[in-house]
């Protein structure tokens, strides 16, 4: 096989499986928001709910940029605030999202305790206390990728040390 087409395959395999993934994604995800919308008096179904409108704003901000690029070109290496932002709005996204999932896995459990103190957490107006919490903070906690990405040589990424720290 030859080298010069190996990009073309790259290409091709990212344009046509990221639209499976965004298009399947954006309809699973809906069909989650429809379904716990009716029970918001659980706990457990407030986090699927939340995870789940997260997930389909990370499917947004992530998936759909980078499948403009493939046929447009590179947004990012043309708008510094824009490279800026989509790096911290795909990290912060995808955090919260696997934060909430693991906040309904605890409520799980706790609701298996018998401690009741414990049991105060999984009240549902505890549970949006909660996931703002995790929310904010995760927005706190990834300003840093706003200061560490720019655009170098027509790329945006992070680079030197923020490059090292953020691989590890």
């Amino acid at each position: 096989m030859s080298t010069s087409l190996l990009p073309v395959i790259q290409s091709e395999l990212n344009r046509y499986g990221l639209s499976i993934i965004l298009i399947l994604g954006i309809i699973g995800n809906s069909f989650i928001i429809i379904l716990f919308t009716k029970c918001r008096q659980n706990s457990c179904s407030m986090y699927f709910f939340w995870a789940s409108i997260i997930n389909t704003l990370y499917l947004i901000f992530a998936i759909l940029p980078t499948l403009y690029s493939i046929t447009y070109g590179d947004l990012n290496s043309r708008s510094f605030i824009y490279c800026k932002l989509r790096f911290y709005l795909a990290n912060t996204l995808s955090q919260s999202a696997r934060y909430v999932i693991i906040l309904a896995c605890v409520d799980r459990f706790i609701l298996t305790t018998t401690n009741i103190r414990f049991q105060i957490l999984i009240q549902p107006t505890n549970v949006r206390y909660l996931i703002f919490i995790i929310f904010l903070f995760w927005h706190i906690f990834q300003i840093h990728t706003l200061f560490s990405t720019t655009i170098n040589n027509g790329r945006c990424n992070q680079f030197d040390l923020y490059y090292i720290l953020h691989n590890i």
